[in-house]
């Protein structure tokens, strides 16, 4: 089990992204979640996927269990998304 510590920066400008040194396509949703838990389902570069089990109510840090799960699974299971599939880049900067 680890710990999911949240941080959330806000970048201004643009003179980060010649520091990018990756960038990860992902798509991520959500197949249950009410107060206190959540299951997410996400997908990487459409080259892997990943089950995550979240509990607590705290806003910054809760438990969190992480499973590598087979990405046409993964797929299927987008069929079962509650609200939207969110689709965003992440950016590894040196």
């Amino acid at each position: 089990m680890g710990k999911e510590v949240e941080r959330k920066f806000l970048v201004a400008g643009n003179a980060w992204r010649h520091l990018v040194e990756a960038d990860i396509r992902i798509r991520q949703f959500y197949v249950a979640a009410q107060p206190g838990r959540t299951v997410r389902v996400r997908i990487s570069d459409g080259a892997s996927a990943e089950l995550t089990l979240k509990f607590g109510d705290r806003a910054r840090e809760r438990d969190e269990f992480e499973y590598p799960i087979p990405l046409a699974e993964a797929e299927e299971m987008m069929a079962f998304a509650i609200g939207r599939v969110i689709e965003k880049t992440r950016h590894h900067v040196r």
